[in-house]
């Protein structure tokens, strides 16, 4: 075995028997100048799950967690990189299947750029477009997009900085995951279920002297279920975690005085999401008391506490 060739974890997290894991571990087994540690982690569970090959090409162990319940994306990641020490961890959407050279050319540009302590991959959707080059956080209304989600395959790119990578396929140094863990001690906030746990985990990662890098080489396709214009496909539970998670994700890493200078700007947008939710989707408004019900575990989080 080559000491040299880097060792990850790749963590894959379904909903129940999700059959796009077979074609994402087997996108897997590809991979080109690294050693693969798999861990399929099967959420709400039911018995009938895919079968998935054994390991093989790249993929040098496999390992199934199967939990009867939805812990959500963060509640399943959290304790795989919990017992870490150092190395790589990769997340990984079953709807993702990365390119042959895509996990060596993030450890490649992360390994030249030691700020940096995670690497956003280039993602396109099955169409060609682009999905996905990285997370961007709007400077005034903290809103989080994609970047370049729907633009043509061909727009340039090139190694950048981003806000946050895009938890459908991230890598991570451990090291700096860990130094970057929230209050209570987590990398991945566990109560947030689905939606904004990567912008969490990559503003924390800056505010912890890290940078989150795009990498146009680390390339791959992703089906992404729900995309923009696509709302009414969301099922409101969701749709209430999202809200939800953008205000608790604005509150543990914008400063007070930050939020402050963008009162404004959040004031009207706010009343604007709010008129909308009353006429369309008036469940959705649930979330406002589930912020203020999370409001001091939420401040607690604020404060830096990294994993041992």
């Amino acid at each position: 075995m080559d000491p040299l060739i880097p060792e990850v974890r790749c963590v894959v997290v379904t909903l129940g028997p999700d059959p796009r894991v077979v074609s994402a571990i087997d996108a897997l087994r590809t991979q080109v100048g690294v050693r693969l540690h798999v861990v399929w982690i099967e959420n709400a569970a039911d018995g009938s799950s895919p079968i998935v090959a054994p390991p093989s090409g790249a993929v040098e162990s496999m390992r199934v967690v199967r939990h009867g319940e939805n812990l959500g994306l963060a509640g399943a990641l959290e304790p795989e990189i919990r017992g870490m020490t150092g190395g790589w961890f990769l997340t990984l959407n079953p709807d993702c299947r990365l390119d042959p050279h895509a996990i060596s050319a993030a450890i490649s540009a992360l390994d030249a750029r030691r700020d940096a302590g995670a690497a956003a991959f280039h993602l396109r959707r099955p169409d060609g477009n682009v999905d996905s080059r990285g997370v961007v956080v709007h400077p005034l209304w903290l809103r989080a997009r994609d970047r370049d989600a729907g633009n043509h395959a061909g727009t340039p790119c090139a190694i950048d900085t981003v806000d946050a990578p895009c938890f459908a396929a991230a890598l991570l140094r451990v090291e700096d995951a860990k130094g970057a863990a929230d209050g209570v001690g987590e990398v991945f906030d566990t109560r947030y279920m689905a939606y904004y746990e990567d912008v969490d985990f990559g503003l924390r990662l800056r505010r912890s002297g890290r940078r989150v890098l795009f990498v146009p080489d680390a390339s791959g396709v992703h089906d992404r279920g729900f995309r923009p214009g696509g709302r009414a496909d969301i099922p409101q539970q969701v749709r209430r975690w999202s809200l939800r998670n953008r205000w608790w994700t604005m509150i543990k890493n914008v400063g007070a005085a930050g939020l402050l200078l963008r009162l404004p700007f959040l004031v009207l947008q706010e009343t604007a999401v709010f008129g909308y939710l009353l006429v369309k989707e008036k469940g959705t408004i649930a979330a406002y008391l589930d912020v203020i019900a999370g409001l001091g575990p939420t401040i607690a989080r604020r404060r830096h506490r990294p994993q041992a």
